[in-house]
């Protein structure tokens, strides 16, 4: 496979971005063979691979992201069921030397410490639906009909990288994919957002619906009683 995407990835979201419709493990490798070296279009035959010593193809930051980062994707890949992402753990534990024409002790050549979720780079949308609060509250549901998509099979559920109200199974997901969802509200290009995040959200909406069932039974109500008065 191609690992690379048209320009050399920048930020770790740029690499899930570029691998968006690739399984668990072809994201997976293609975060090994990145942190080896390989070249941006260079291409994987078996076990034999073109891999470029220098730093033409990968950044050091870029590197480090993904040593940072990787953890946090396997946990949400073994989230809907990829248990072969595990044997991917060791690349957390990479030491990526620094580059030799680069200062390794300035803050900007610094490796991102690991956090608890991917990073932002300013992406995320002003308000974020979950997918499961609408499916579960019915209210809203309604007002977003989604199309299935063929997209996901169960031999391949690196590609369930989308959500929509009508799909209980993509829930750890809070991205919204046009081409998969009839009515897509937002587009968070690349990321994953902890299950807490997504907990608070939902808590919030179903706190928002409640108020605004009360506001339509009051309205009724009053409605009623004006009529018959």
């Amino acid at each position: 496979m191609v690992y690379a995407m048209k320009k050399q990835p920048k930020y770790f979201e740029d690499l899930v971005v570029g691998h968006f419709h690739h399984s668990v493990r072809d994201i997976l490798m293609a975060c090994k063979a990145y942190t080896e070296g390989v070249q941006v279009g260079s291409l994987m035959r078996g076990v034999q691979q073109d891999v470029d010593d220098g730093e033409e193809s990968c950044s050091y930051k870029f590197k480090t992201d993904v040593v940072s980062y990787i953890k946090v994707l396997i946990d949400a890949f073994k989230s809907i069921g990829a248990k072969e992402a595990e044997e991917f753990l060791f690349l957390g534990e990479k030491k990526i030397p620094p580059p030799t024409n680069k200062p390794a002790a300035t803050a900007a050549w610094m490796p991102t410490p690991p956090p608890g979720t991917l990073p932002v780079q300013g992406l995320l949308p002003k308000k974020i639906i979950p997918n499961w609060s609408l499916h579960k509250n019915g209210l809203l549901s309604l007002w977003f009909p989604c199309k299935n998509s063929t997209s996901w099979t169960p031999l391949n559920p690196g590609r369930r990288f989308y959500c929509c109200p009508k799909l209980d199974e993509c829930e750890f997901f809070d991205w919204f994919d046009p081409l998969m969802c009839a009515r897509a509200v937002t587009i968070i290009p690349g990321l994953l957002r902890g299950r807490n995040d997504l907990e608070q959200a939902n808590n919030a909406l179903v706190a928002e619906n409640g108020r605004l069932k009360k506001w339509l039974i009051c309205s009724w109500i009053i409605f009623l009683v004006y009529f018959f008065m």
